[in-house]
């Protein structure tokens, strides 16, 4: 469903009472109020008049809004808004221009228009916001613009304490992990299962194997992996592919290579550009909160799916 442009909101109120014919009479003016007219000002300072309905201005914002709208060609459009103009004219003139409900509509088109003038139009783009909302913003983001290379794996274990390193125990393990690496290494099309059970095939009696994912880590010292793990698996050349057996701190490990989020050197603009949506909804609320003030009604958003979208606490 299209949602109308914000003049049509109020003035296709009017013109559905129009429609139904003269209505009861207005509610008790001590619950009406006097309406500021939609025809007064143009949609931006650059609006031009097209028409005149009884010497008040049809604008063009009216003409665009209904074209797109509805989707029709600008003549067509313009002669919507004259009529349009002419149904508000006639409301006025049966006095529903007091009534409340139309009243309601009325101020939520006046504040859609209020807002597509004075926030909308003014700030298209992160460079149309203060630095006091964009800095602090991106000083926590400023990470995005360079990231390393992730490695994602998978290794399948035969489990043996440390304690039990140079058994005989240790020994026969290790030998169980070299013959089905050996089954293992020529193959570069390997998913977790093909792994975990050649090494299942190789154990021997009573030796204890399992398999699991291991949290994506960078290359080098920022790496949250353990050395004997990470550089092995930095040196498997490509993804589907599993480095020789290697003992660790919690038995015998093959590990498999799986999945690969590239290195990325990105820009400040392009960072901003990706937080531009985010940004301009925070930005929205500060300054909407600052044309209220003054007006009783309350207002709340949701700061922390904000605070997700900008990439932690801002």
């Amino acid at each position: 469903m299209r949602r109308p442009a914000p003049k049509i909101v109020a003035l296709g109120l009017a013109l559905a009472l129009v429609a139904c014919g003269d209505a009861a009479p207005p509610r008790s003016t001590a619950t009406a109020r006097a309406l500021p007219s939609l025809a007064a000002t143009g949609a931006s300072p650059d609006d031009v008049v097209v028409a005149r309905v009884d010497e008040r201005p049809v604008w063009g914002s009216c003409v665009a809004a209904q074209a797109k709208a509805e989707r029709v060609d600008a003549k067509t459009a313009l002669q919507q808004c004259i009529d349009l103009e002419l149904a508000a004219q006639e409301a006025e003139r049966r006095g529903l221009a007091t009534d409340p409900d139309v009243g309601d509509a009325l101020e939520q088109a006046l504040a859609s228009r209020f807002v597509e003038r004075e926030f909308s139009q003014r700030f298209r783009s992160v460079a149309d916001l203060p630095a006091s909302v964009v800095e602090p913003v991106f000083k926590k983001n400023a990470w995005r613009m360079h990231r390393e290379e992730y490695r994602g794996s998978f290794f399948a274990r035969i489990e043996l304490p440390e304690s039990e390193k140079g058994t005989p125990a240790d020994v026969a393990a290790g030998e169980a992990a070299q013959k089905a690496y050996a089954t293992l290494a020529s193959r570069a099309d390997l998913f977790p299962d093909d792994v975990e059970g050649a090494l299942r095939a190789a154990a021997g009696p009573g030796m204890k194997v399992s398999g699991s994912n291991a949290d994506p880590a960078t290359f080098g010292p920022s790496s949250r992996l353990q050395a004997y793990y990470h550089e092995p698996l930095f040196a498997i050349p490509a993804i589907g592919q599993v480095a020789p057996p290697v003992r660790g701190a919690y038995g015998w490990d093959i590990i498999l290579f799986t999945t690969r989020l590239e290195p990325l050197e990105r820009t400040r603009e392009q960072v901003l550009e990706d937080l531009w949506p985010a940004l301009r909804l925070r930005y929205f609320m500060l300054w909407s909160a600052e044309a209220g003030k003054g007006h009783v009604q309350p207002y709340a958003y949701d700061d922390a799916t904000l605070q997700k979208l900008l990439g932690g606490d801002q």
